[in-house]
C-alpha cells in the first residue's frame, strides 16, 4: 500500500530510480530556505524523497539567515533555492528556484545526471567557444511547471554553465517570484534573460543562446 504522505507515488519513484541508478558520480544538493514557509517545506520533502530514491544524491538543508554566508558563496539569491555540486564539491553554476515539479522534473533529472558525469555531448566548436568566455554570464530561465517546452530551455542553459565557471544558469518559477517576473517582463515562458538584459523567448536552438552570450563578452 502506498504511503499517502509521499509526494512521489510508487510508480514515479520506480521510474526515477531506474534513471538515477545510471548516475556515475555522487551529487550534492545544497538547499536554502526559511522557516515556516509551505513551499519551502514542500521542496524539502521533494528533495528528501529524491535522496531516498537515488543512492548517489545527498541533500544538505540550509536555513536562512543562519547560513547566509554559505548561500553567498554558492550564489543563491532566492528561496526556496538550491545548487548542485559535483563529487569534488565544485559548483558548476546550476541552480533551481522553486520546486522542480510538473514538467520541470525533467530538467532537474537532466541536471543531476549531467553533474554526475553523464552530460550531453556538444559540438567541439561550441565547447571551445564557451570555455573561452572570460566575462561573467548569468542566465535566468523563467518557467512554469505546466510548460512542456521549458525543461529544454533550462537544460540547455544548465549544460552551457557546466563548461565555464563564469557562467551561471538558474531555473526560476515565474509564478513563485512575480516581482522578478514583472521586472523582466515575463509574459510567456520559457523566457531566458542574459545578464538582466537581452532575452530569448521559447525553447531556442543552442546557437541562439550563443549569439547573445557572445555579446556579453565585448
Amino acid at each position: 500500500m502506498e504511503n499517502p504522505e509521499k509526494m512521489l507515488n510508487d510508480d514515479i519513484r520506480g521510474q526515477l530510480k531506474g534513471v538515477l541508478d545510471g548516475m556515475v558520480n555522487p551529487v550534492t544538493i545544497e538547499f536554502f530556505g526559511t522557516d515556516g514557509e509551505e513551499l519551502v517545506a514542500e521542496t524539502k520533502k521533494f528533495l528528501t524523497e529524491i535522496g531516498e530514491i537515488a543512492e548517489k544524491v545527498a541533500v544538505s538543508f540550509n536555513t536562512l539567515p543562519q547560513d547566509q554566508a554559505k548561500a553567498d558563496e554558492l550564489g543563491i539569491e532566492l528561496v526556496p533555492g538550491f545548487a548542485l555540486l559535483d563529487s569534488q564539491g565544485n559548483n558548476p553554476g546550476i541552480q533551481f528556484y522553486g520546486l522542480p515539479g510538473g514538467h520541470e522534473v525533467n530538467s532537474f533529472i537532466y541536471a543531476l545526471m549531467a553533474v554526475s558525469g553523464t552530460k550531453e555531448d556538444l559540438p567541439e566548436a561550441v565547447l571551445e567557444e564557451v570555455r573561452n568566455f572570460k566575462q561573467d554570464i548569468n542566465m535566468k530561465v523563467f518557467v512554469t511547471l505546466s510548460c512542456p517546452h521549458c525543461p529544454g530551455a533550462v537544460s540547455k542553459a544548465h549544460r552551457l554553465a557546466m563548461e565555464n565557471p563564469h557562467i551561471k544558469a538558474e531555473m526560476i518559477d515565474a509564478n513563485l517570484f512575480p516581482e522578478l517576473s514583472d521586472k523582466h517582463n515575463v509574459s510567456s515562458v520559457p523566457k531566458i534573460v542574459f545578464n538582466d538584459g537581452a532575452d530569448l523567448g521559447g525553447n531556442q536552438h543552442i546557437e541562439s543562446f550563443l549569439n547573445i552570450m557572445r555579446t556579453t563578452q565585448n
